[in-house]
């Protein structure tokens, strides 16, 4: 009877640079796995080895996927000293794919992602639409996940905002001040957006009491500082608080809203106020633009924000379009009068303990005071 025939000496070199670091591997086990080896995966594995003989136990990156799967049927038969390799660019444990220079990397870190450079991503933002810009978060994903280097890509570029001519403007404030053929909240509506550069949202939730009287002299308040009004736009919204409510069960509420609207309780809708100032050719965003950049231009952002109820940084932002030096302004003030400057602080505090809120010194936009 003819015995077993002993396995090649590569076989049992195999086997025994498997067991070398796997001391739990018995070595009958471990030739059986040799033996159910292809021979290109024998070759792959015997020559991978013998540059790294710690390659089944030290997770490196550089392991060939037959010693990729070697491991992985190591752990499936409970050999708890193999480490599965992690990709070298974002560090997890996956089946390493490609061969990049110092080791592998998995299927996500594939491809040209990963190699792409932060001119290349410039150039590519620069020569086609705004609509590129809007792979920035796609961009941060990947960085974050190890799938690229970090790139920048800034946030979409917003367009300036395009205003009106500053005679447009004018003849359509004297328009909406002095034309009794426009509806009455028309003209209201567009005399604040003109002046005040509102939303046409705020415009519509304004309350009956944001208009007021201070000191004898008609107010409007939009947000913390109450604004002297010119005489015809008083008149105006005066005359536009005593008008009688629409038809229907807003007749029957009380007024709570400068623009009340048919549903009882309920302020005017925005989109309807739009519509009804866009039908009489009233442009909302070019007169909110152009009515921005005048105040801009005329004050500075830290009486600008409170008067308008606009963030500070905003108002920042309407300055640097009108690109207006504040030197002079500061200038002024700092020339003013010792003892008005006195009556200002006094004014002030008293105010402040009284809990009335100081009426704005500013005059209207344009430094306009009285509009014919």
């Amino acid at each position: 009877m003819t015995g077993r025939s002993a396995p090649p000496p590569e076989w049992t070199e195999l086997a025994g640079r498997i067991t070398a670091f796997l001391p739990e591997l018995p070595a009958p086990e471990a030739a059986r796995i040799v033996a159910g080896m292809t021979p290109a995966a024998r070759t792959r594995i015997r020559d991978h080895l013998r540059l790294h003989p710690d390659a089944l136990v030290s997770g490196a990156s550089d392991a060939p996927r037959s010693v990729q799967a070697l491991i992985t049927s190591l752990a499936g038969a409970g050999i708890t000293g193999v480490k599965a390799p992690s990709c070298l660019r974002c560090g997890r444990v996956r089946p390493l794919r490609r061969a990049v220079p110092g080791g592998r990397v998995c299927l996500g870190c594939e491809g040209v992602l990963a190699d792409v450079t932060q001119h290349e991503v410039d150039a590519w933002l620069a020569s086609g639409p705004g609509t590129h810009y809007e792979v920035r978060d796609f961009v941060v994903w990947a960085a974050r996940r190890g799938h690229s280097r970090d790139l920048l890509v800034p946030h979409r570029p917003k367009a300036d905002p395009e205003g009106l001519d500053e005679d447009s403007h004018w003849e359509l404030l004297q328009q909406c001040l002095t034309d009794t053929a426009l509806p009455l909240e028309v003209r209201a509506a567009g005399a604040v957006l003109l002046l005040f550069g509102q939303h046409v949202t705020r415009i519509a939730a304004l309350p009956a009491d944001a208009l007021a009287t201070v000191d004898g002299h008609t107010v409007l308040i939009l947000d913390r500082t109450p604004i002297r009004l010119p005489e015809p736009l008083a008149l105006l919204l005066t005359k536009l608080t005593r008008q009688e409510p629409p038809g229907g069960w807003a007749a029957n509420s009380p007024r709570r809203w400068l623009f009340p609207g048919t549903r009882p309780g309920r302020h005017l809708s925005s989109t309807v106020l739009a519509r009804r100032l866009t039908a009489h050719h009233i442009p909302v965003r070019p007169a909110r633009t152009t009515a921005l950049v005048q105040l801009a231009q005329d004050l500075p952002p830290a009486v600008l924000a409170p008067m308008l109820g606009l963030h500070v940084i905003t108002a920042q932002q309407w300055r640097r379009r009108a690109a207006t030096d504040w030197t002079s302004y500061l200038e002024a003030r700092r020339g003013e009068p010792v003892g008005r400057q006195a009556t200002r602080e006094a004014d002030s505090r008293r105010a402040a303990l009284d809990g009335v809120p100081q009426q704005s010194e500013v005059p209207a936009p344009g430094g306009v005071s009285d509009v014919p």
